[in-house]
């Protein structure tokens, strides 16, 4: 917010007419709101909020995950007009305030590392991203232009994104194997089991560093 704060002074400053406002939807940010202005003939500011909240189930490792995506991000964007017309170079970052949260309950039998266990169990993780991630991307579309209030304004880039870390901790009273019952909060045992099963996760998350990003908006100029 100070970051919008502080674009809408500067635009007023200079610029009191060249003040846009865009709602926009994204991928895979969600719905959001952008707010542009005008800092020179080839360049202009760009703040935007992004918010987007669902739950999705999945199956790893023969385990069905029901996920809880809450999905935040703030971004300050430097869009460059290198012909002075609608194509633009954009760079800047986006904040993450994104969260992912998973879990899987039951009865069932349950594959946890190299061992098979059944009984009462509950799994719970979180999935945690860096908290900057630099975007790079082009776009078309000048929510600023002269002549203009309303414009229709596209962009296509990459998010580095970096690694994403995952941590997991269950709780229940199951049967192994072997017959044997545990407490899985403080067996040995069932800890490195889960320990390699978070491993393999990780191991996926690890592959992804960079995400294309995609977004669509119209914009509304003042």
């Amino acid at each position: 917010m100070v970051c919008v704060g502080g674009l809408l002074w500067f635009a007023s400053l200079s610029y009191a007419a060249d003040i846009a406002v865009a709602p926009q939807l994204s991928f895979p940010k969600g719905p959001g709101i952008e707010v542009i202005t005008k800092l020179n003939s080839y360049l202009n500011g760009r703040v935007g909020l992004n918010a987007l909240t669902l739950n999705a189930d999945f199956d790893l490792d023969q385990i069905n995950y029901s996920a809880d995506v809450n999905l935040r991000s703030f971004n300050l964007l430097a869009d460059w007009y290198p012909l002075a017309g609608s194509f633009r170079l954009s760079l800047g970052m986006m904040v993450n305030q994104s969260s992912i949260k998973v879990g899987a309950s039951g009865s069932d039998r349950y594959q946890i590392g190299n061992e098979t266990y059944q009984g009462d169990l509950s799994l719970n993780g979180q999935m945690n991203f860096r908290p900057v991630a630099p975007y790079l991307g082009l776009g078309w579309g000048n929510a600023v232009s002269a002549g203009k209030r309303w414009s229709f304004n596209m962009d296509a880039g990459i998010l580095m994104t970096g690694q994403s870390k995952i941590s997991m901790d269950a709780s229940g009273y199951v049967t192994d194997s072997k017959g044997n019952s545990i407490d899985v909060s403080n067996e040995s045992v069932f800890q490195d089991n889960l320990a390699k099963e978070v491993a393999n996760i990780q191991e996926d998350l690890d592959k992804i560093k960079i995400l294309p990003l995609l977004s669509a908006s119209i914009s509304y100029k003042f």
